[in-house]
């Protein structure tokens, strides 16, 4: 069949204002013209942990720069300090990073494509109530379990700042160092 004007067939077209050559808008979001997955991906640290990889996890919203809505989220473990996630977005998005017990960062206008990678960053460590920010609830909640270790039915891994499975004066010391700071929204 011709590409005459019963040809219903969709096209890629260049569209700057949706993601640029190639890129579909659907359904509110730019997807990868390809239909597969990206992985954009990062290095990054929490401030004063000790522990392995699979002990600690990241969130990451990717979010609409205008409206700031989510378009997609990721619950990610790190290997090896590198944070990578999936994704079937395509374009500009912000992107915010938490890791657990750390305080959020937000990337505002970070290009999302296969290989998009965003800057190293040392994410600030003390939110054991993870409501972004370091307050005296944080150090309640270290405070309830301080002493205990991973052995214990009554232990909290949100109380253990350094991720060594117990919680102890250095849970103590990192949250008290950042007392007061609060992540970006």
């Amino acid at each position: 069949m011709g590409a005459g004007a019963g040809d219903r067939r969709e096209r890629a077209r260049p569209d700057r204002r949706r993601g640029g050559l190639g890129a579909r808008f659907r359904g509110g979001r730019h997807v990868d013209p390809s239909g597969s997955s990206l992985k954009p991906c990062g290095s990054g640290t929490l401030e004063g942990w000790i522990g392995p990889d699979y002990n600690l996890f990241y969130e990451i919203e990717l979010r609409h720069p205008n409206t700031q809505a989510v378009a997609e989220s990721h619950l990610v473990h790190p290997r090896n300090g590198v944070i990578s996630f999936a994704s079937t977005l395509y374009g500009r998005y912000q992107v915010a990073i938490k890791p657990r017990q750390g305080l959020r960062r937000v990337y505002p206008a970070m290009l999302i494509t296969n290989g998009a990678t965003f800057s190293a960053h040392t994410y600030v460590n003390g939110d054991a109530g993870n409501d972004n920010e370091v307050t005296v609830g944080d150090y309640a909640l270290i405070s309830l379990y301080f002493g205990l270790d991973s052995s214990s039915p009554f232990w909290s891994p949100q109380a253990d700042l350094d991720g060594d499975e117990e919680v102890t004066i250095g849970d103590i010391s990192i949250m008290s160092s950042r007392f007061g700071e609060a992540g970006e929204d």
